[in-house]
């Protein structure tokens, strides 16, 4: 069964409160993106939670970094010298590490946790190589 964005949007707003009142323009961009980055194979009967998770940790880190005026999230750092003051955003981002980029947001982290357990659920199901 296919999902399409608008649902994994309708599903952001109806089960996580506090992106309620975005607007569907500004979620379906993040949702796109999961979905034809995650696997529905991957994910089983979890997969429309876990692209909306990913989707809002997504969309979480976008508005984080447009409200410090930045283009990308990641830590704000100011220096001064004398009446000279500069503050600039670095990129955290350590895309070798998934688990340190979800691990940003309660979204993201809501993601890792399903993964986990689709993880942990297929070693279980299909048991130690050999046997």
């Amino acid at each position: 069964m296919a999902t399409d964005a608008q649902a994994v949007v309708d599903l952001i707003q109806e089960m996580l409160p506090a992106l309620a009142s975005v607007s569907d323009a500004a979620l379906l961009p993040h949702a796109t993106k999961n979905l034809t980055q995650w696997s529905a194979s991957a994910f089983g009967d979890m997969y429309l939670y876990a692209v909306a998770y990913a989707s809002a940790h997504d969309y979480q880190l976008f508005a984080d970094a447009v409200s410090f005026g930045a283009s990308a999230a990641g830590p704000v750092q100011s220096k001064k010298a004398g009446e000279v003051s500069l503050t600039f955003v670095g990129s955290s981002l350590n895309m070798t590490d998934p688990k340190a980029y979800y691990a940003r947001t309660v979204y993201g982290q809501m993601f890792l946790q399903i993964m986990n357990q689709r993880a942990a659920a297929h070693a279980t199901v299909f048991g130690p190589c050999g046997e």
